[in-house]
């Protein structure tokens, strides 16, 4: 039987990853990405509802390796857009079981638009945020929530045509998701 030992394990770049004293600060351990493609619309207005699916049942999750790491949550929510001006409100939250996602972080975002027709409007609104050190090395789960402004509040997920239409497409095959990467943080 034989082992392997080195001092160091860096790129053709000359970054370091791991040293011989453990991983460095700020190194990715893991990523886990939730994709939502569907077509999801919906007219409630000035009321706080989950997202359809993966990105508001709370089951978008990722498992910690460390005690130390941090979370850095990405979001992009791909708004569709019919004939006048939306306004879109998003909330994050956390939590440590699937059904009990009710600790919310400062990720939140938003987004206004306008647009004069019904093709070619997709206004894609991202969020990054690094959560504190939560002191736990097991299953950390998300969810997203939306309020429609009360007088544009209509929302088109993922809705894009190719022509003047209000029909229900997703024709160029674009995706919501949320993002989860484990940060190394001592």
């Amino acid at each position: 039987m034989s082992s392997v030992k080195c001092a160091t394990i860096q790129n053709t770049s000359g970054k370091t990853y791991v040293t011989s004293i453990g991983i460095q600060a700020g190194a990715i351990l893991q990523v886990q990405q939730y994709s939502y493609t569907s077509v999801y619309e919906d007219t409630v207005q000035n009321t706080e509802q989950n997202l359809p699916g993966v990105l508001g049942d709370g089951t978008a999750s990722i498992t910690l390796n460390n005690t130390k790491s941090r979370i850095l949550f990405t979001a992009v929510i791909q708004n569709g857009q019919e004939d006048t001006w939306r306004g879109n409100f998003y909330r994050t939250y956390y939590g440590f079981s699937s059904g009990g996602v009710t600790s919310q972080f400062f990720g939140g975002f938003g987004g206004l638009s306008y647009i004069a027709s019904n093709n070619g409007g997709l206004i894609t609104n991202i969020t990054e945020y690094l959560l504190p050190c939560l002191n736990t090395a097991s299953t950390v789960y998300f969810k997203m929530t939306r309020t429609g402004h009360a007088n544009g509040g209509y929302i088109h997920l993922n809705q894009n045509n190719t022509t003047n239409s209000t029909a229900a497409n997703n024709q160029i095959s674009c995706s919501s998701h949320i993002i989860l990467k484990e940060i190394y943080a001592p």
